[in-house]
């Protein structure tokens, strides 16, 4: 287990897998893998919500908020680049009532790891469908 986020293996790793990639793009191949199991068995659709309101998403200036964050504030929490009118200012009062209905409760999430049938993550499943995928290496260095 990878304690700390410094020494050889973890040089190791970060050169391996993300080589001259960006952190996000190297997590959505990761999570082309799996799928994350919300624990009370509630969702909104099985997607984002920044994929279901990619209109809004693409115009708001803070991107990385919780739904607890937004249902403390839903007016001052929200800051846009443009003013909202039309189809997105429809998609911002469907949200707003969609997430008003939202019961939280104190249970984790899981990623479950579609790879292997107990559900945890092995490097080496990962590197085997990486492989099956032909994903270009991108970093032959190592």
């Amino acid at each position: 287990m990878v304690l700390t986020s410094d020494g050889t293996w973890q040089q190791l790793l970060r050169n391996k897998y993300l080589g001259a990639k960006p952190l996000v793009q190297v997590k959505q191949d990761f999570l082309h893998f799996g799928t994350f199991k919300i624990k009370n068995g509630s969702h909104l659709e099985g997607q984002g919500l920044k994929d279901q309101y990619s209109g809004l998403y693409s115009i708001t200036r803070k991107k990385f908020i919780t739904i607890a964050e937004a249902l403390t504030d839903t007016e001052t929490i929200f800051s846009w680049r443009r003013t909202l009118f039309g189809s997105r200012l429809v998609a911002w009062n469907e949200l707003c009532s969609r997430i008003a209905n939202i019961q939280l409760t104190q249970e984790d999430d899981t990623f479950h790891w579609n790879l292997i049938q107990s559900g945890q993550f092995f490097v080496k499943s990962h590197y085997q469908a990486l492989i099956k995928n032909e994903v270009p290496n991108l970093n032959k260095r190592l």
